[in-house]
Parts: C-alpha cells; sequence; structure tokens
C-alpha cells in the first residue's frame, strides 16, 4: 500500500470523528449556555418546582390536605382573608392549628385539659369564615374592644335653627348625644370530633374544626341581633325597637302589601338608603304573591348579579326569625343594619381541647372561645313586622 491509499483510509476514518468532536462541542456551547442562564434566575424559580412537588409533613399530616378548605375560601374571596394571602402564612396557620389537635394535654394547671392560643394574626381571619354564613358580621358595624367595655356616641338630637329679627337675641338649642354601652361577654363554640377523624391524614382536619366553631358562633351572633333578651342584647326583633306594624290578624297569612309599605314609611329618609329587610321562610312564602294598589307585585326574584327586592329594598333570608305560624310572631325586621354595633374583644380567642371527658367513646371536644359586645346604636333606625 503506498502513501496515497494510506492517507485516503486516513482521512475516511478521520472525518465521522471529526464530525463527532464538533457535534459534542455545540452540545457543549449549548449547555453552557443553558446553564449560564439558570445560574441567572432566581434561586426561588429554580428550587420552587422540586421542593412543592415534596409532601409538607407536620405531626404526621400532609399540610396541603389540612388547608385545602381554608385556601378554597380565601381563593373565593381573597379581600376578606388578609392573613392568608401567601403560601407560608396558610402553612404557618396549619402547623398552629396541627400543633393544637395534636398536643391534647398542653396546659399549665391541669393535665386534662389542652389549650393553645392561636397567633393573633389569624384572630380575624378564623371569625371571618363565617361571614357567609351571618348577617350580623356582613351587615353590622364591627368594632374592636381593648378592654371588657367600650363606649361609643350617638346623636339624639341636632341643634335646632330658629328665624330671628333685627338686633333679636338668639336663643340656644344644643345638639344632644347618647352613649351606646358595650360590654363584653363571653360566646363559646363546641364540638365534639372522633379520634378516626383527627387520625385520618386524609380528612381536612383543621377545616372541619374551624368551620364548625366559626358556624355555631356565627348563628348565635344572627340570633342574638334579632332575638336577644338582654344579655347580652335586646335584639331588633323585640320591644328595644318601637317602630311596629302589626299585621290584622294573629297569622302571618294576614300581611297585604300595604302592611310592609307602612313599615318602610317608618324609617326616616337618611335610614332608608342603606336600609334592607330580613325575614324569616314562612314570611317569604306569603310576601312573594303580594301586589300593590295598581297590580304590580312588590317582590322582584334575584338574578343575574341583582339582589332580591321587596318594593324595591334588598332582601335576606335568615334561620333566626320564626317559621311557624301563629299570634305574636316575629315576621321580619327592616332598617339600616350599621346602626347596629358588634365589638369583638381584641385578643380574645382560644381555642381548647378535652380527650379525656368522652374518653369511653374514642371522642376528643373542642371549642372555641371568644369575647363579644352587641348593641343597637340607634332604634330608629329600625322598623319590625310581627303577627299581634
Amino acid at each position: 500500500m503506498d502513501i496515497k491509499e494510506l492517507e485516503s483510509l486516513f482521512q475516511k476514518n478521520l472525518d465521522p470523528i471529526s464530525k463527532k468532536l464538533e457535534g459534542l462541542e455545540a452540545k457543549g456551547n449549548e449547555n453552557s449556555s443553558r446553564l449560564e442562564k439558570i445560574e441567572k434566575m432566581p434561586l426561588d424559580k429554580v428550587v420552587a418546582p422540586y421542593i412543592n412537588s415534596i409532601p409538607k409533613i407536620h405531626n404526621g399530616r400532609r399540610i396541603e390536605k389540612q388547608a385545602q378548605f381554608i385556601r378554597e375560601l380565601a381563593g373565593k374571596s381573597p379581600a376578606m382573608f388578609e392573613a392568608f394571602r401567601s403560601e407560608e402564612k396558610v402553612d404557618a396557620f396549619v402547623k398552629a392549628m396541627l400543633d393544637f389537635i395534636c398536643k391534647a394535654t398542653m396546659n399549665e394547671t391541669t393535665g386534662s385539659q389542652g389549650a393553645y392560643l392561636v397567633p393573633d394574626e389569624f384572630q380575624w381571619d378564623i371569625i371571618r369564615l363565617a361571614e357567609n354564613q351571618s348577617y350580623a358580621l356582613q351587615l353590622a358595624t364591627i368594632l374592636t374592644m381593648n378592654s371588657d367595655q367600650l363606649y361609643v356616641p350617638a346623636e339624639l338630637t341636632r341643634p335646632a335653627m330658629a328665624w330671628k329679627g333685627e338686633s333679636a337675641q338668639m336663643s340656644q338649642a344644643d345638639a344632644t348625644l347618647a352613649q351606646v354601652n358595650l360590654q363584653a361577654k363571653k360566646l363559646t363554640g363546641y364540638t365534639a370530633v372522633t379520634n378516626e377523624l383527627l387520625q385520618d391524614s386524609a380528612i381536612d382536619v383543621v377545616g372541619l374544626i374551624t368551620k364548625q366553631m366559626s358556624y355555631g358562633i356565627a348563628q348565635e351572633l344572627d340570633n342574638q341581633m334579632l332575638n336577644g333578651t338582654g344579655d347580652p342584647v335586646s335584639g331588633l326583633g323585640t320591644s328595644a325597637v318601637t317602630n311596629i306594624v302589626n299585621t290584622a290578624t294573629g297569622a302571618m297569612s294576614a300581611i297585604t302589601a300595604s302592611d310592609l309599605s307602612l313599615l318602610i314609611s317608618k324609617l326616616a329618609q337618611g335610614d332608608l338608603v342603606n336600609a334592607r329587610m330580613l325575614v324569616g321562610r314562612l314570611a317569604l312564602h306569603y310576601i312573594r304573591s303580594l301586589k300593590d294598589t295598581n297590580g304590580q307585585p312588590i317582590f322582584a326574584n334575584p338574578g343575574m348579579n341583582v339582589p332580591g327586592t321587596i318594593y324595591g329594598f334588598p332582601y335576606a333570608l335568615t334561620e333566626n326569625i320564626a317559621n311557624t305560624d301563629g299570634a305574636g310572631k316575629l315576621m321580619g325586621v327592616f332598617g339600616d343594619f350599621k346602626k347596629f354595633i358588634i365589638a369583638r374583644r381584641q385578643g380574645s380567642m382560644v381555642l381548647e381541647s378535652n380527650p379525656y371527658s368522652r374518653f369511653d367513646y374514642n371522642e376528643t371536644q373542642f371549642r372555641m372561645v371568644t369575647r363579644w359586645a352587641m348593641a343597637i346604636g340607634r332604634a330608629s333606625a329600625f322598623a319590625r313586622i310581627t303577627t299581634p
């Protein structure tokens, strides 16, 4: 074999090797470029996908399972849940709740009961979970108390104006004010949960207990706002509201369109701006078919993001107005509910557990201890309709 043949054979074997080397060099440059881009990215974007794929465990339970209920509510109404706007705060809240659930004997004085104080930043959000179930928390004026008593000023009369002649002496006519005294009272939510539920990590234990507690407290706030007998408040459906319309007979079926028109007339023009009705189911049954003197329905069904109305005023159903007929029954309350005041004692929320009282049933008891004050800011801003 001569020199030319050797050179030809060598070149034939060298070309594929050169091409492979060139390909590797190109890929190396490409990978190097990709690495440079990754190095320039924020660390959280590089690591987050891998971290988020790893289940977060606290006290043997997966955090995302326990946070499901809270995340759903916060997602529907983000403006209502200030403390749950970030993943970190949701996780912190869930961990606090799981610590409470899993440490049932934590107490400085007795081993039979455990108490865990919910972090302050989450306190209001627990109560606000109930707003969709409580008209009191939706409609009333909500204040925060820094002690067990709070005084709120309220107008009684304005200065009277008078015409005077030239050089005539002006007569003094002062405005008068009253004070609404709010005193904090204890209100507790209470429930028992089977230990099987607590032990099952597939159950949203945090959401379950939070929902049960807040729902019970919310319904009682509604009940007191309408039916309270003086401790902690005289409700809007009692004699504390002197604007009253009675039906012709002691039966709800006797209600007329004229009765409801008269009810509306009981309020001053300024109070009508934000006025609405709260009615019971049975009362609404009779109201739906009522017509005015021109034969026009006074009732309008809700739809297309427009609330249902009675004579053009919004209404809402509540289970805290009696759904049984008879004499002396409240049918509805009409007014500006911002003139009803609810105050929450700051820092008063405590969750407690008792794993022993229901020991033979294999249940753990939970309660939420809160303190609230309630008062009618101005009774003349409300009117009620009843059966005599």
